[in-house]
């Protein structure tokens, strides 16, 4: 597979098959980015209270005090996402670099990344796993260490298309 992959990159032309990007990381894709990184984590805390109250009011005889329970778990559940919102904006407020133009390109030899403070040319071999939604595309290189390509970085529908078909077919480990 490896070397069927080599000898087809050795016969294309690598300026030709490269798709530049170029964008700005907003609070809104910091978003995304997230929760599509915290995947179903993102409900262990929202779900755990809630449901250990629920548990607890079962043993509750007195209705009023059940549903004094399950009203203040879903309190609590939400308090906990909104708090986990702000937490995430707040990071993004206060990380000035995040503010910042990204620029490169994807090619099948990897990913080129440009920004004020440096450049990273990457090979696909130097990420163990990814993630792929509509909108974002993770690139892990360690089990927090990631790069990261959004859907508005591109200038068009069919080049985001096709940075996601060329990610899928180098068989990057993938995550849902």
């Amino acid at each position: 597979m490896a070397d069927k992959l080599g000898n087809e990159l050795m016969n294309s032309d690598p300026l030709q098959d490269e798709i530049y990007f170029d964008g700005k990381v907003t609070s809104e894709i910091f978003l995304r980015l997230q929760y599509l990184h915290l995947g179903r984590r993102k409900y262990i805390v929202f779900l755990t209270i809630p449901l250990a109250m629920i548990l607890l009011g079962f043993r509750i005889q007195d209705l009023e005090l059940f549903i004094m329970t399950f009203i203040t778990s879903l309190v609590v559940a939400l308090i906990i996402l909104w708090w986990q919102k702000w937490s995430f904006l707040r990071t993004y407020e206060k990380s000035p670099h995040l503010h910042e133009s990204l620029k490169g390109s994807v090619s099948p030899f990897g990913l080129k990344v440009e920004s004020r403070t440096g450049q990273s040319n990457l090979q696909w071999n130097d990420f163990i796993r990814s993630k792929i939604s509509d909108e974002l595309i993770l690139l892990y290189r360690g089990p927090n260490l990631m790069n990261f390509l959004a859907r508005e970085f591109f200038q068009n529908e069919s080049d985001w298309e096709q940075v996601k078909t060329t990610i899928k077919s180098i068989h990057i480990k993938q995550r849902s």
